[in-house]
């Protein structure tokens, strides 16, 4: 939905963020169970970003202030 209502390619780049971010979880947590913070905070930043976007834009959207993406994504 953040692709929808806010941007696409900005959506991707999080979505990228996000999967290294569970990468550097799994690595952090095969090494040492407390090495896994910062992975977390990486994934967990870009779903936060991720999800107050959406809202945002939902909301953007259903008071009528922001358009919304008219051109299909493929």
């Amino acid at each position: 939905l953040f692709a929808v209502y806010v941007d696409p390619v900005i959506s991707g780049a999080l979505g990228v963020l996000w999967v290294l971010g569970r990468m550097m979880y799994v690595s952090g947590y095969i090494r040492e169970a407390q090495q896994r913070s910062t992975g977390f905070l990486v994934q967990f930043g870009a779903w936060g970003a991720l999800f107050l976007g959406t809202l945002i834009g939902l909301v953007w959207k259903a008071a009528g202030w922001a358009p919304v993406l008219t051109q299909p994504l493929l």
